[in-house]
């Protein structure tokens, strides 16, 4: 791979930072995915199909920051002087993954978006976290009551719900549906919290994924006599002084 750039210090620079940049962020969705998969804080409905690994945040975040964690330390064979390790094919594997990480993390940003707009988002959206509602208040009332009381939230749009569509209201929690406010909203609200942030370090890791890999070829190491080369020619030119 060639482009008259190779081993560039500054590419090498940016490609180092991020690198640390993926590291740090891998290891930040790993923990939160951790702390989300134990405190379930209202990202346990029964969402259907692709939605149930997105939507689970915990279980998303743990994959994309394994994920991200063995990219950043693959990319690291890069900067290797010996040929066996930062040969033609590390390259190339390390190009794959990091198209695959960039298509992950726009899909995750778009995805992320859709979900906190809540209310204001798409009718597709909407039915989705209904369906899911539906689904939890018939098949796991218990986790829709623990959902009721943890928000102060009765039904999916309101509590007045219950007595035109009772199907959106689970039995058994009477006592927890005093609040005249839905779930949804108040599901939406929490899922604020999460994936706005996720969706701005989502676009950001892709785009920087992406200035990395445009800077590909121009990534390599800086052998001995590349790092010291401007001051051999120093004393050889005073040499001949």
């Amino acid at each position: 791979m060639s482009c008259g750039c190779e081993n560039s210090r500054g590419a090498n620079t940016f490609h180092g930072m991020f690198l640390t940049f993926l590291l740090a962020l891998g290891g930040a969705l790993l923990g939160l995915g951790i702390w989300a998969t134990i405190d379930n804080a209202g990202f346990n409905l029964n969402f259907h199909g692709w939605y149930a690994a997105v939507a689970k945040t915990g279980v998303a975040a743990i994959v994309v920051g394994s994920a991200a964690i063995i990219i950043s330390l693959f990319g690291c064979l890069l900067f290797c002087r010996s040929g066996k390790c930062c040969g033609g094919l590390t390259k190339v594997v390390f190009i794959f993954l990091l198209i695959l990480l960039a298509a992950v993390m726009i899909l995750i940003g778009i995805f992320s978006i859709l979900l906190a707009l809540g209310p204001s988002g798409p009718s597709w959206a909407k039915n989705t976290f209904r369906d899911a509602w539906l689904d939890t208040v018939k098949n796991d009332p218990s986790v829709a009551c623990g959902i009721e009381k943890q928000y102060s939230c009765t039904g999916f749009y309101s509590n007045t719900n219950c007595s035109t569509t009772p199907q959106e209201c689970p039995q058994g929690c009477s006592g927890y549906n005093s609040s005249r406010n839905g779930c949804f909203q108040a599901l939406t609200t929490q899922y604020q919290k999460w994936f706005i942030p996720m969706a701005c370090v989502s676009l950001a890791a892709a785009v920087l994924s992406i200035i990395d890999l445009l800077l590909m070829c121009c990534i390599g190491p800086i052998g001995a006599e590349d790092r010291y080369g401007s001051r051999t020619d120093y004393y050889s030119r005073r040499a001949k002084v």
